[in-house]
Parts: structure tokens; sequence; C-alpha cells
């Protein structure tokens, strides 16, 4: 009986994850484009590229319309202990000294800083021919977005889980 259960289950899980929604979308991509392809979180499961002539494209994972992005410039306290020892000499000639611990505060700049969101791939491929990479299982956080970086149009297709 307890078997019957076991293969029953597993016939159930095996049909759960035989009914998992595969998507395609086909782009054109402009020469030297970014243009966004799709939206929320998916899972790519693999591409193609296509061109007439040498083109390379890349796929980045971007919150935004741009593939880079700016953490401004900001200051911050930044603090550290220090002895603090003083010395004098009194009206008879006698130098003292006096050695405190201090907390010491210094204001510190710290510069602006540009970087590059995520690159989920870059694929390139020659003239007149297909590239196709798959299986790939990139997980898109943001969006897709779509750069080209050559000057010739490109076709690319892209499989996926929503």
């Amino acid at each position: 009986m307890f078997m019957k259960k076991l293969i029953l289950a597993s016939f159930i899980g095996l049909a759960a994850l035989v009914s998992v929604r595969a998507d395609t979308i086909t782009v054109t991509v402009a020469g030297t484009n970014f243009q966004q392809v799709l939206t929320g979180p998916a899972v790519i499961t693999g591409y193609s590229l296509t061109a007439s002539t040498n083109a390379t494209v890349g796929l980045i994972d971007s919150p935004t319309n741009l593939p880079t992005y700016t953490i401004p410039g900001y200051t911050n306290i930044v603090s550290y202990a220090t002895n603090t020892i003083v010395r004098w000499t009194n009206y008879f000639g006698v130098v003292n000294a006096w050695t405190n611990m201090s907390l010491v505060d210094v204001s510190n700049a710290v510069a602006s800083t540009t970087g590059t969101y995520a690159r989920k791939a870059v694929v390139g491929t020659l003239a007149g021919t297909t590239t196709t990479v798959a299986p790939t299982y990139s997980v898109i956080d943001n969006a897709l977005w779509v750069t080209n970086y050559s000057t010739n149009t490109a076709v690319l297709t892209i499989q996926f889980r929503q």
C-alpha cells in the first residue's frame, strides 16, 4: 500500500513539473540599441541569436532603462581611539606629563561610484549564422534588457519561465 502511494505521489510531482509553462519571445535589436524585453522575475532557459552580419548582444538584469547605476557621494564619521599626551613645565621647571585615552571623530568624504548592472549573458554570432545557447538557467530579478554592442541589427529569441 505504501509503495502505491509513493508511485502515485511521484507521478503527481512529475506532472506538476512538466506543467510548468515555458514562453518564447523574439525581438529585433537594432545596432547600439538598449531595450526592455521582459518585466518582473523570470528564468531564462535558453536563447538564440541570428544576424545577417557579425553581431554581439548582451542580456542585462536592470531595474531601470540604463545599464549603469551611480551611488552618490556622501560623508560619514570615522572614530578611533588614541592616546593624548600632554607635557608641560611648571613654575619650578619640573616637566609633567599627563596621558589620556581619547576618542577622536573625523569627517570622511566618500566619492560617488558608478557600476554596471549584472550581465546575464553576452552572445555573439557570425554573419548569416545562428548561435544557440541552451539550457541556461539565469534568474532575472528586475527586468531583462537587451543591448546590441555592434552596429548591426540582430534577432534574439529567448525561452523563459515566469
